[in-house]
């Protein structure tokens, strides 16, 4: 008895004590940080093949954590590195107007990085 009380409040409620629920559609554009032509290095590349096939990188930040993850930035893409092998490669966001702005992630230095929850 008590049960069916509850549940014909929480049905009453819900219907008459609720306000109307909406829905919006969302677009994203996605497939839309970078060119899809963009070449990149393969998963599993050295670091070696990376360098010979690319060049020498715009920067090159140092490994850190277990086990040691390095980036080298180019001009189009982000190469990260375990040991000496790549294990992602990400095009760079590259705005269709003056309006957007990229933000990289600022760079730490590995002995002064007080950070415990790495």
């Amino acid at each position: 008895m008590k049960f069916q009380r509850y549940s014909a409040f929480v049905f009453l409620a819900a219907v008459f004590g609720a306000p109307s629920i909406t829905a919006e559609e969302l677009q994203l554009p996605l497939m839309q940080q970078g060119k899809a032509s963009v070449s990149k290095p393969n998963k599993g590349d050295s670091k070696a093949a990376v360098e010979q096939r690319f060049g020498e990188p715009l920067n090159k930040t140092a490994a850190v954590g277990t086990p040691p993850i390095s980036r080298w930035q180019y001009a189009d893409f982000v190469v990260y590195f375990e040991y000496d092998h790549v294990v992602h490669a990400v095009a760079i966001h590259k705005p269709k107007s003056s309006d957007e702005v990229i933000v990289l992630p600022a760079e730490s230095d590995p002995k002064s990085d007080t950070d415990s929850t790495r």
